[in-house]
């Protein structure tokens, strides 16, 4: 019997290890985690949250990096240790906490590339598969999603890079853009738990997001992975768990407002955000990729389609002065709901278009900037209230 695509899932963990100690001894620090972490000596890993600062940073592994071990390179003495923090590496293997519901149409794939030597010899009509060896290997794809009322904020500290959470039942967790984005260990099984096959993908991180709504239609999140290496196996089940209590955003759930007031007939809304990895950077000695971080400008664009009203006037005249409005996206199912907030300009394509007698449907392109000049100031946040007590 083949395997289907029948009992399919996706489970993911965020590559992290808590630092239960640290100190420093001839120009080297070294970490104590609180589990093996896999690394060896080149490893790139970013430290944080330790007290004393002097510990935290980003740093390159060096001899003596082995099991529960990381060691760095640091002439200065941070002094003596006092509370721990954490150890992130791109593609440092983790057990996966949590299972989400996949659509059809996964993409996650394994590239390899072949590095041929171009020599003469070999047989009359082909090339010496001698001649051929393996050469750089990267992870892309996408995972197709539907918006629920748990399970979500794990998604979105992925997509924008930091989360805090507040609350003691709901709990409201902040998801905000940072510089530097986690990585995931990343699971995709199918054939149920009979005839299952596992690809089980590492140094996953957000390259590109989008978040729809359409009228009639449950709320939607695709997000495009880059990754760094893939394994396959033929384990029982999906690890992690699957939140209790799930229910799905619909259209139903959804409110639109532009500088505080309600946008009237929303036929559809797509907000997506670009993180516009560097993912291609490759060392000597290693077949994957070395690192993944942002080359460029992060951008959040989007449109909004709605059926244009006589006071619709002041969108269109905002869009010639280039004026800077606030957007907000609410789902609310209560008590959970996921707000998404934001500043941005419309964009060429807004102007209304006749096609016939039928009512005027606008579709408003928009693009998220900076609130004034070159600062980090752009105010852009996914807040999800629920029952989660960690994203």
């Amino acid at each position: 019997m083949g395997v289907t695509g029948v009992g399919s899932g996706l489970s993911i963990g965020k590559e992290v290890r808590t630092v239960s100690t640290a100190s420093w001894a001839t120009n080297v620090i070294t970490y104590t985690t609180s589990a093996a972490h896999g690394l060896g000596v080149g490893a790139r890993v970013r430290v944080t949250g330790i007290s004393p600062s002097g510990y935290n940073g980003s740093y390159v592994t060096v001899t003596g990096t082995t099991g529960s071990t990381v060691k760095v390179a640091n002439t200065t003495n941070p002094g003596a240790f006092s509370s721990g923090g954490s150890l992130y590496s791109i593609g440092m293997t983790t057990t996966p906490t949590r299972v989400l519901q996949l659509l059809p149409g996964e993409t996650i794939d394994l590239d390899v590339a072949k590095i041929e030597t171009p020599t003469l010899s070999g047989a009359l009509l082909f090339q010496s598969a001698t001649s051929v060896r393996q050469g750089r290997k990267r992870v892309s794809g996408n995972t197709p999603l539907l918006l629920w009322n748990r399970g979500e904020a794990l998604l979105t500290e992925a997509m924008l890079g930091a989360i805090a959470t507040t609350g003691s039942g709901p709990y409201t967790h902040t998801a905000t853009p940072a510089k530097d984005l986690p990585s995931y260990t990343m699971q995709v099984s199918f054939g149920g738990t009979t005839d299952t096959i596992v690809k089980q993908a590492t140094g996953m991180m957000v390259d590109s997001w989008e978040i729809a709504l359409a009228a009639g239609e449950n709320a939607t999140l695709g997000i495009d992975w880059v990754g760094k290496d893939m394994a396959f196996s033929t384990a029982d089940a999906l690890d992690g768990s699957v939140p209790t209590g799930l229910s799905a955003y619909t259209y139903i759930d959804g409110t639109v407002t532009v500088g505080g007031a309600s946008v009237g007939c929303v036929k559809n809304i797509t907000i997506a955000g670009a993180n516009n990895l560097a993912s291609d950077d490759q060392c000597l000695g290693s077949s994957v990729i070395s690192d993944q971080e942002r080359g460029q400008f992060c951008e959040i664009t989007g449109n909004i389609d709605f059926e244009l009203e006589k006071t619709d006037i002041g969108y269109l005249t905002d869009f010639v002065a280039g004026t800077q409005k606030t957007v907000v996206l609410t789902l609310a199912n209560s008590p959970s709901s996921i707000t998404i907030t934001f500043t941005m300009q419309w964009q060429t394509g807004i102007t209304p278009k006749v096609s016939g007698t039928e009512k005027l449907t606008v579709s408003g392109p928009f693009k998220a900037y900076v609130t004034s000049g070159n600062t980090d100031a752009q105010t852009f946040s996914i807040v999800s209230v629920n029952a989660d007590s960690t994203p």
